[in-house]
């Protein structure tokens, strides 16, 4: 994980390219493609409607679910939110996802954040266009700074 100061939490995508694989590798929706071509400079985690919260070098299988059919509880979240440091190591947590994905993780979040810590929502609309097109606005600001481990995947895909 790098120091940075500021981390992405981003949505799990109905569309997968491997069986199985690293997460970041294993989602290829349109916003998993900005990412991958814009490369930001900041942590990456995922939200998977299966997983829970989970980082993008995360091994996972291929899975169709959908967040309202989840199986992880906000307790399961919360831990999940702590073990992979997201309350203690961002000043800025910054989230890409739709509305019933900000209300799956929101409380559990919030539970554990830190009074130092800022919540912020890249796209607040609901048109995935929207959120492609806000996405890759946000990556374009994130270009320096410690190159996170997440990277390396991505260059040998």
């Amino acid at each position: 994980m790098s120091t940075t100061v500021s981390c992405l939490i981003i949505s799990c995508s109905a569309t997968k390219c491997l069986e199985r694989g690293p997460a970041i590798l294993v989602y290829c929706g349109r916003l998993f493609q900005v990412i991958k071509k814009q490369l930001p400079r900041l942590d990456v985690f995922i939200l998977s409607a299966k997983h829970g919260l989970i980082s993008a070098e995360q091994e996972i299988e291929k899975y169709d679910q959908r967040i309202e059919d989840k199986t992880w509880t906000d307790e399961d979240l919360t831990r999940q939110i702590v073990e992979l440091g997201v309350n203690k190591n961002y000043i800025k947590i910054h989230l890409c996802m739709s509305e019933a994905y900000v209300l799956a993780l929101l409380t559990p979040l919030l539970d554990v954040a830190q009074d130092w810590q800022f919540v912020f929502r890249i796209a607040k609309g609901q048109s995935i266009g929207y959120m492609q097109t806000e996405l890759k606005e946000f990556c374009l600001k994130y270009q320096e700074g410690d190159i996170p481990s997440w990277h390396k995947l991505v260059s040998l895909e």
